[in-house]
């Protein structure tokens, strides 16, 4: 672990080959869901049901069963929003079904039943 204010760098030299990938840990809990109704930053429905009730299903169900038989614990503070990376208008999409990005929720509209997602804008489908 680095202390505040630490640096790490390093250089290369020679004819290297670069790739830059992402690993954030994460593993899918829950069923797959369709956004049916968003607007901006607040997903209203999935699968034209309430965004946040269909959340509180899938928290309560993914803690009741203990997760997906890994390791690690699943609780309330480690959940992300996953939103497919393909176009669903393209009907020759090569992209596999696990191939999501991963955004933060970053708030909760009780009320209305949305879910405020951190992120480029969201669109419905």
């Amino acid at each position: 672990v680095l202390k505040p204010g630490s640096l790490i760098g390093a250089t290369f030299q020679g004819n290297i080959g670069l790739e830059i990938v992402v690993a954030q840990g994460c593993r899918p809990v829950g069923a797959t869901y369709r956004v049916t109704s968003v607007d901006g930053p607040a997903v209203h429905e999935l699968d034209d049901k309430r965004a946040i009730d269909e959340l509180e299903e899938t928290i309560r169900t993914t803690m009741e069963e203990g997760g997906d038989g890994s390791k690690t614990p699943i609780t309330t503070e480690n959940f992300l929003a996953g939103i497919h990376a393909a176009d669903p208008s393209n009907e020759e999409n090569t992209s596999n079904p696990g191939d999501f990005i991963l955004r933060q929720m970053t708030g909760f509209r009780p009320r209305s039943g949305s879910v405020l997602i951190c992120g480029p804008q969201i669109n419905e489908g």
